[in-house]
């Protein structure tokens, strides 16, 4: 981990931590090549920079996150509130991000190494739902679910085939880890190998970046407000009171001359 630093973005209202970029042993935080299940989530969005992502995870309320520079068009993030492995919330964080853009968001989520969903936003609009082992949790074996790959084609890079996309989220033979079809699906979408392998909040604040080059943004806290002191009433003294509440009397003509 690099050095903590903390600087305020007042523009923005968060506050923006430390900095990762390591290189790590894979086989020390659980991954799949040492045949031990991971799981984890991120979210992958057409920006410029960094920043613009920081602002639409902000209104999402999906702070805090770490969140990478720019490559290739694409900023990924990765919300400590999608790392539950509820599909739902992912949902919801990649419609208000991509909404809040106005561009491309994906959402990607690996369960144990045993299933991917992945969920494929345009400017708030759902574009595709992707989920390799739909019946999971029932114990059925039910094809992939979405991956529509006429849908997706726009997406990908300029080498990406459609007859090849189609075949690889809906394979023939299962693989074995689904960590690794993400990678594949990510690099046809020009996603870089580390902003996808193995790599989510949890993983990061273990301490594995996977080479990406990323940094921690929070909400800024708010200051406590001090207490207004209530303003006392001048207290009047007795002549001033007396003086005030006697009548102007009428000045005679004389004195008046």
């Amino acid at each position: 981990m690099g050095n903590p630093f903390a600087v305020p973005r007042r523009s923005v209202g968060v506050v923006e931590g430390s900095t990762c970029h390591t290189e790590v042993d894979a086989g020390a935080h659980g991954c799949s090549d040492v045949g031990v299940g991971v799981s984890f989530t991120s979210l992958h969005a057409k920006a410029k920079n960094r920043r613009r992502l920081v602002v639409a995870l902000k209104a999402a309320k999906a702070l805090p996150a770490y969140v990478s520079d720019e490559h290739a068009g694409w900023v990924s993030a990765y919300p400590r509130s999608t790392e539950p492995q509820d599909p739902k919330v992912l949902e919801e964080v990649a419609r208000a991000v991509s909404r809040k853009l106005g561009a491309p968001v994906f959402g990607f989520l690996v369960h144990d190494s045993d299933f991917l969903v992945s969920l494929a936003f345009d400017k708030g609009r759902l574009v595709d739902d992707y989920h390799s082992s739909p019946e999971y949790y029932s114990g059925g074996s039910a094809p992939p679910r979405g991956g529509d790959a006429d849908k997706l084609m726009r997406f990908c890079t300029p080498a990406t085939s459609g007859p090849w996309l189609r075949e690889l989220l809906h394979f023939a033979e299962r693989p074995t880890f689904m960590e690794d079809l993400l990678v594949d699906f990510a690099g046809a979408l020009g996603i870089a190998r580390p902003r996808v392998h193995n790599i989510g909040f949890e993983a990061i604040e273990k301490g594995w970046a996977g080479g990406a080059s990323l940094r921690r943004f929070e909400v800024k806290p708010r200051r406590k407000k001090g207490r207004k002191k209530k303003a006392v009433p001048k207290t009047r003294s007795k002549k001033t009171t007396r003086a005030r509440a006697r009548p102007k009397r009428a000045r005679s003509k004389k004195s008046a001359r």
